[in-house]
């Protein structure tokens, strides 16, 4: 089997979280390894899974040319290329569980809360920003080969319209709109 590239450390922890324990466990506090292997770098995730003990170990590859982070204050999962290892599906189920974690008016939040909402906002605009990657250039949607996983399959029919190019563009708009929203409270 093919080691799965891996584009950021970040994308690698994501992945790893949507991948939990057979126990359940989704938290993965895992101590990280390089590696060589030929010509290709690769990291190793390996710890027990804090509930149940079963050892767990991730490998990725690594990007033979890291790309440049735009900012070192955003959520940043990968350059320009879609994920190969969370599909388009998983990507907009992490946005909506990321924008649906705090309410959207500022004047609701608990004191303190409102940093917190930032950040998970900006997890999920993120979040979209990598499901409109599988967009080919031209096309109204993300075609079904972009979607591979059981999670994305089952957003993919619960809402098949979701996945359409209109509709992703719409959600990451009104994300970024409950964001600035945010950003003035």
């Amino acid at each position: 089997m093919a080691i799965p590239l891996a584009r950021s450390s970040e994308e690698a922890q994501l992945y790893m979280t949507l991948n939990p324990c057979s126990c359940g466990q989704a938290r993965f506090p895992a101590d990280s390894m390089l590696l060589s292997a030929g010509d290709e770098m690769l990291c190793r995730y390996a710890t027990a899974c804090p509930d149940c003990g079963q050892a767990r170990e991730f490998l990725f590859r690594l990007p033979a040319e890291p790309e440049p982070r735009v900012s070192r204050d955003q959520v940043w999962f990968g350059g320009e290329h879609p994920s190969e290892l969370i599909d388009a599906g998983q990507w907009m189920w992490v946005a909506e569980r990321y924008a649906g974690l705090h309410a959207a008016d500022p004047r609701q939040l608990a004191p303190g809360e409102l940093p917190r909402a930032r950040a998970d906002l900006t997890f999920a605009v993120a979040a979209m920003d990598e499901a409109a990657k599988f967009v080919p250039p031209g096309a109204d949607g993300v075609p079904e080969s972009a979607i591979w996983s059981d999670r994305g399959r089952e957003e993919y029919r619960r809402e098949p319209f979701r996945f359409r190019r209109s509709a992703i563009d719409a959600v990451r708009e009104a994300y970024r709109g409950e964001l600035a929203r945010l950003g003035q409270a």
